[in-house]
C-alpha cells in the first residue's frame, strides 16, 4: 500500500535534528502564540468534550496544555528528549518519550505521519492507544493543493528531509481505512500564512480561494475504530 504514497525529493536545509535543537525550543517558549492557536483549532474539531486526550508528536505539548484548559486529561508522547524535556520542566505537562499504556478517547497526531516511515506500525499504536469508542485525528499536508500547484519545489510541504510522504486526501483516507480506522470527516482547508506586508493580501486571497475551490494545503481527518 505504501508504494502508492509519493516521497519528498527537493533538499531542505532544516532536517530531524531541529527537533533536539534547544535553541529551537527556547524560540518557542518565547514566542508560544502561533503554537497554542493552531492547538486551539485542531481541539475545536473534537466532538468529544470530555475525556482523556494523547497528542503524538507533541513536541513541548502546547496541544496538551490547551486541552487541560479546556477540562480535558492530555497527555504527550514525542521522539525529542528536548523537547518533552523542556516541556515538562517549564510547562509542567504530562509528556513522555514512549507510548502510555492508557486507552485514551481522543489521539490526536497533527502533521505527524508525514514524518514516519514506516507509517503501518505506527498507526497500530494509535489504534491501540484508542478507547473502544474513541476518536482519531490526523492532520497532514495535502500534496494535491492550490499552494503546492502555485509554489512548487518551494511549497512548504514537501520539505523531504523531515517529510517522508507526500499525503493526498484519497491516499491518507486509504492508509487509514487499510490500518483498521473508519473514516468520519474529511476536511481540506489552509494555514494561516503570514508573510506580512503586501504579501500578505496576496496569501489571504489566495487561501480563501483555496478553502472554496476545497484545494487547502492541509487535510484532517476525523476517524474511528473500524
Amino acid at each position: 500500500m505504501l508504494k502508492l504514497l509519493k516521497k519528498s525529493t527537493r533538499q531542505s536545509n532544516s532536517g530531524p535534528e531541529i527537533y533536539e535543537n534547544v535553541v529551537e525550543a527556547r524560540k518557542q517558549l518565547k514566542n508560544p502564540s502561533n503554537f497554542k492557536r493552531y492547538a486551539r483549532e485542531i481541539l475545536d474539531l473534537v466532538p468529544k468534550k470530555t475525556g482523556t486526550v494523547l497528542d503524538v508528536g507533541c513536541g513541548l505539548g502546547w496541544l496538551v496544555q490547551e486541552a487541560n484548559k479546556r477540562g480535558f486529561d492530555a497527555w504527550g508522547v514525542d521522539s525529542s528528549k528536548t523537547l518533552v524535556r523542556f516541556g515538562k520542566a517549564k510547562l509542567g505537562l504530562n509528556l513522555s518519550n514512549s507510548f502510555p499504556k492508557n486507552k485514551f478517547d481522543i489521539v490526536i497526531a497533527k502533521h505527524v505521519l508525514e514524518h514516519i516511515k514506516p507509517a503501518e506500525p505506527f498507526l497500530k499504536k494509535i489504534l491501540n492507544s484508542l478507547a473502544p469508542e474513541g476518536v482519531f485525528i490526523v492532520a497532514c499536508p495535502n500534496n494535491k493543493s492550490l499552494m503546492h500547484w502555485i509554489f512548487g519545489s518551494r511549497w512548504y510541504g514537501l520539505c523531504p528531509n523531515q517529510h517522508v510522504w507526500q499525503f493526498t486526501p484519497k491516499i491518507l483516507s486509504v492508509l487509514l481505512e487499510v490500518n483498521g480506522f473508519k473514516i468520519d470527516k474529511i476536511i481540506i482547508n489552509s494555514l494561516d500564512y503570514k508573510p506580512g506586508g503586501i504579501k500578505q493580501v496576496a496569501f489571504w486571497f489566495l487561501t480563501n480561494l483555496a478553502n472554496i475551490l476545497r484545494i487547502g494545503d492541509q487535510v484532517i481527518i476525523i476517524c474511528s475504530r473500524r
